[in-house]
């Protein structure tokens, strides 16, 4: 019986350990490994699958970049998802890219919207949420 309790102790503790463990930068091991394994997902990317101004992102050190810290793996990944996501935009039909498109013309008029609390005469609380225009 206490040999079976070692043994789901020490299950209890590896999973602590692989689960909640903080290795470095704050990360779990498995989002260090969720990390790598995106990371590498998006290395095999074709490069006529990104825009012209986005291509630069597939030639970097990949090396340095699996050496250094999370947070560089991290943004690479943000910014080749979002260039993947540009070439997407491009290709369904937009005619310009996105960085002129919304740089020229007026700026869009924001609609500000507030909370205001009406109270019955029971007593009783209602939000309402209004948009000012």
């Amino acid at each position: 019986m206490r040999r079976l309790l070692q043994i789901t102790h020490e299950q209890w503790i590896y999973r602590n350990a692989t689960v909640h463990l903080k290795v470095s930068d704050g990360l779990t091991v498995a989002q260090h490994e969720t990390i790598l394994t995106t990371m590498e997902g998006y290395l095999h990317t074709d490069p006529a699958q990104l825009l012209e101004e986005n291509r630069h992102l597939l030639y970097s050190n990949f090396v340095a970049l699996a050496e250094g810290p999370t947070k560089d793996r991290v943004e690479w990944i943000s910014e080749i998802e979002s260039a993947l996501g540009a070439a997407e935009h491009v290709a369904r039909g937009s005619r310009q890219a996105i960085r002129t498109r919304y740089c020229v013309g007026k700026r869009p008029r924001v609609r500000k919207e507030y909370e205001s609390v009406i109270v019955d005469a029971e007593g009783s609380m209602k939000w309402r949420r209004r948009r000012k225009r």
